[in-house]
């Protein structure tokens, strides 16, 4: 796989030169997103997005969801984890008393939303404190703009499933609500909008 990252106009053409042969691809034939074929089906060439960095921080990001905001733009929430323990391990120059520097300490996750608009990921907003043990958010936008978050979360060894909304006109969080309460593990919730909007 080769992905060519280009600016150009809608009627340039992108000429090719391999050791099987050579191509041309219009690129106003790739705007529909559809593949097409050179080389007697040995080339593809298809239009994909552009990607733009959303997090830049110390953190591991990981499992992103998103949803529409209606107006181009995209809400997407995702886990920000900070590793447990000191990230370099302490160098013994002799026998230690005991390992209780080993212990692991700090780290933790925490569900962070952003909003993605006009190609440019916005101010990153913390839904949860850091610390916690969570898990695979889910995200939808209601009618009213309202973006609701949801995340199983570990306390007292138990998963259970929370909800945090964001009113993103006020640019106030609320929550979080605890939304089942199982002893077992409720975890990868999934959320979708209604036809009414909520």
């Amino acid at each position: 796989v080769v992905i060519v990252s280009l600016k150009a106009p809608g009627d340039a053409t992108l000429k090719v030169a391999t050791d099987q042969g050579e191509f041309t691809v219009p690129l106003a034939e790739l705007a529909s997103g559809a593949p097409r074929s050179f080389l007697d089906g040995q080339v593809q060439a298809q239009r994909v997005a552009p990607t733009i960095p959303l997090a830049d921080s110390p953190l591991q990001e990981d499992f992103p969801v998103a949803a529409s905001d209606g107006a181009g733009g995209a809400w997407v929430a995702y886990v920000g984890h900070s590793p447990v323990g000191s990230e370099v391990s302490t160098a013994y120059t002799q026998r230690p008393k005991d390992f209780s520097d080993l212990a692991p300490k700090g780290g933790g996750d925490q569900v962070k939303l952003v909003h993605l608009a006009g190609g440019k990921p916005g101010e990153t907003i913390d839904v949860t404190p850091p610390g916690l043990d969570v898990w695979r958010p889910a995200i939808a936008v209601a009618r009213d703009g309202r973006v609701v978050v949801v995340y199983a979360e570990q306390r007292d060894g138990n998963f259970d499933i929370y909800r945090m909304s964001f009113d993103s006109k006020s640019r106030t969080l609320f929550g979080p609500d605890r939304l089942t309460s199982d002893p077992g593990a409720d975890t990868d919730p999934a959320l979708a909008r209604a036809p009414d909007g909520t």
